[in-house]
């Protein structure tokens, strides 16, 4: 869940002596759409937002979630209405991960072009 990273996260930056702001909790709300919990915090003056990956259920004439559960990356990613949102960062491997393929795409687009 985003509010444990949150705090290991903070925790970890503390340890190194990095600047990190206090952790603030959004609570679910589903009658207003949002459906998962959500962190957030300043880590170096940046505003963070942490929650867990999750996918994503739409009744034909919404865009409110009808079912919202915990997903793979892979989940996570597609639902996302730009590309950009899309990037995952590997901390293990320090690589920015596309599990959609499809930014991968566009920069060679961009780039042949």
């Amino acid at each position: 869940m985003g509010l444990a990273f949150a705090e290991h996260l903070s925790a970890y930056a503390d340890a190194k002596g990095i600047e990190a702001g206090t952790i603030s909790k959004i609570a679910q709300n589903p009658d207003q759409s949002k459906h998962l919990e959500t962190a957030t915090f300043k880590l170096e003056g940046l505003d963070i937002d942490l929650v867990n990956l999750r996918s994503e259920a739409y009744a034909e004439d919404s865009r409110i979630p009808t079912e919202v559960a915990f997903g793979t990356p892979l989940e996570d990613a597609m639902r996302r209405d730009i590309t950009i949102n899309a990037l995952f960062y590997n901390v293990h491997r320090r690589e920015v991960e596309d599990f959609t393929e499809k930014v991968s795409q566009g920069l060679l687009l961009l780039v042949s072009s």
